[in-house]
């Protein structure tokens, strides 16, 4: 018996040696552990992103017509915010003025894809030759999910249209060149002769009159003071915006909104209004002695009903500017009207005064 325990005992030996060894395992991507993360940031919403609307400007100037445009960003693309369908924003025209305004939309619809919108406000003149604020303010009707942003209404300054020619019939007589010290001692900063420069005009006038039978508008300038070199006999009709002051921008057909340097020193921070005409003749030179016919164009801003800045637009390389060792002020027919244009004061009178 104990030597048969022994041969058995010997096989399961030889029997464990001859089994092969088992192969390590490893885990593939399958069999990782699989991580559960209670970041919400993480986790899809069905809720929708908040939209912020802003416009463009705080103000604009309505004179014939102006484009007003919103910009919509989202609370969590920002600016890169596009709209996935078309996301239609109805807004409202209040104040005393908004019975002059009319627009080519009821709403502000941004096109999907897109995060803008744009509605034209144009001006019933009829109306607005009645008012007696100029204010209107633009104000949007919140659909659910849209937030107003940085400029959330737009105030509108509504003027009372087209100044025509008709609007100058009567003597303006010349008050005063805005800031003139200033300009001299530019001038005379950059080599030139001020003595040959247009700055001597006491007494000068001009004096606009309308046929009644075809309601053209004539000008006639007087005789004295140095003005009386440019302006000529000459029909006034309206035409477009020329050579704007600095920042100044278009605002319709025949006008311009700008912001003259010295007739800003004058008082007038704030851009005005300026509407531009066409003279059939002036003397392009600009000169006391040398003189070359031509059109012309002066721009008008209306202070009021008796007050009124007038800007040279546009004339030729004149003597006073082309002195020799000066610097060059006069760059072509595109002049800066900032320098160049003599901004002026004139106020009405009646032929007894």
């Amino acid at each position: 018996m104990k030597r048969i325990l022994t041969i058995l005992a010997a096989v399961a030996v030889m029997a464990a040696a001859c089994k092969p060894a088992k192969e390590e395992v490893k885990p593939g991507p399958s069999d990782e552990p699989t991580t559960v993360s209670n970041d919400p940031s993480t986790e899809p919403s069905d809720e929708p992103e908040l939209i912020v609307y802003t416009f463009s400007q705080k103000k604009l100037d309505l004179v014939e017509s102006v484009s007003a445009t919103i910009t919509l960003s989202g609370q969590k693309s920002g600016k890169d915010f596009k709209a996935q369908e078309d996301i239609t924003i109805p807004f409202t025209v209040e104040g005393d003025a908004a019975v002059a305004v009319k627009s080519d939309a009821q709403a502000f619809v941004v096109k999907a894809g897109t995060n803008s919108a744009t509605v034209v406000f144009t001006i019933d003149a009829e109306k607005a030759a009645e008012l007696v604020s100029e204010q209107a303010v633009v104000k949007i009707n919140r659909p659910d999910g849209i937030l107003p942003g940085d400029i959330a209404q737009l105030r509108l300054k509504v003027h009372s249209g087209i100044q025509t020619p008709s609007k100058l019939v009567g003597k303006w007589v010349f008050e005063e060149i805005f800031d003139q010290e200033t300009q001299e001692l530019f001038a005379m900063e950059d080599g030139y002769d001020t003595d040959l420069f247009p700055f001597n005009n006491a007494g000068f006038s001009l004096i606009f009159s309308e046929d009644e039978e075809t309601g053209e508008v004539t000008v006639t300038p007087s005789l004295e003071g140095d003005f009386a070199w440019y302006y000529r006999q000459a029909t006034v009709t309206l035409t477009a915006p020329i050579n704007l002051a600095g920042t100044g921008e278009v605002v319709g057909a025949f006008t311009s909104s700008e912001a003259n340097m010295y007739v800003q020193e004058g008082g007038y921070s704030d851009p005005l209004i300026y509407t531009h005409y066409m003279l059939s003749w002036v003397n392009c030179k600009f000169d006391k002695t040398e003189e070359a016919l031509g059109a012309g164009v002066i721009a008008v801003s209306w202070i009021d009903e008796n007050t009124i800045i007038i800007i040279i637009k546009k004339y030729d390389l004149a003597p006073f500017l082309d002195q020799d060792g000066a610097s060059v002020w006069y760059d072509g027919e595109n002049f800066d009207s900032d320098i160049l244009g003599f901004a002026s004061l004139f106020k009405k009178v009646t032929e007894e005064e």
